[in-house]
């Protein structure tokens, strides 16, 4: 998924999608959740920077990703802790936190927020996109659209990776084509990607 991104095509069509979201804005806030080894951190990074806007990457560092003594520490202090250790080891159960810093240490218009989504704390109130794709579970991606989606500005985007539609019922896109308002544009994107855009100029409800 996420580190396919720079080789996957996919992207083409999601490329478009993602700058609508930033035309007429300064500044905007991209959202990943599900920064993995970066991949698609990058490709979002590349688009958005002629944009003026910032991409911030979510990472769960559960324990079974991160060492015990990391997973104590505050998302904050977690951070930090890494950005300025890159020579430590964090590699456990198969995941190497030294290669996502690795790949990311040189974007700065990218934040890693190791911290699950969704988060007990977000000081962005708005944002322009949100990219999801890490979630297999039904249940799991409807919790991250009904907690993201509010947050969308106006010709925003959200897209998800409904991957439980292979083996699910009801799946992701079941749902917002029936519980979603009318101020937002469903998009089927390319195999299992969905788009939802932001039409409505005022502040939206699920």
């Amino acid at each position: 998924m996420s580190t396919m991104w720079l080789e996957d095509e996919h992207f083409k069509y999601i490329k478009p999608l993602l700058e609508n979201s930033l035309v007429n804005t300064k500044s905007g806030i991209c959202v990943e959740i599900g920064t993995f080894y970066g991949g698609s951190s990058v490709a979002i990074s590349n688009v958005i920077r002629k944009y003026g806007a910032h991409l911030y990457t979510f990472q769960d560092p559960n324990c079974n990703k991160c060492n015990e003594t990391l997973t104590n520490k505050s998302w904050q202090k977690l951070s930090r802790y890494v950005k300025n250790n890159p020579d430590k080891e964090h590699f456990v159960n198969g995941y190497d936190f030294n290669k996502l810093i690795s790949v990311l240490k040189d974007y700065n218009n990218v934040t890693l927020m190791l911290e699950k989504s969704p988060p007990k704390y977000f000081f962005k109130p708005i944002v322009n996109f949100v990219y999801i794709d890490i979630f297999t579970d039904y249940v799991e991606n409807l919790k991250q659209i009904l907690f993201w989606l509010p947050l969308l500005s106006y010709n925003g985007t959200l897209i998800i990776g409904d991957w439980s539609s292979k083996n699910s019922d009801p799946t992701v896109q079941h749902y917002i084509e029936h519980n979603l308002n009318d101020s937002y544009e469903i998009i089927n994107v390319v195999d299992c990607f969905i788009a939802i855009n932001n039409r409505n100029k005022l502040p939206t409800s699920v």
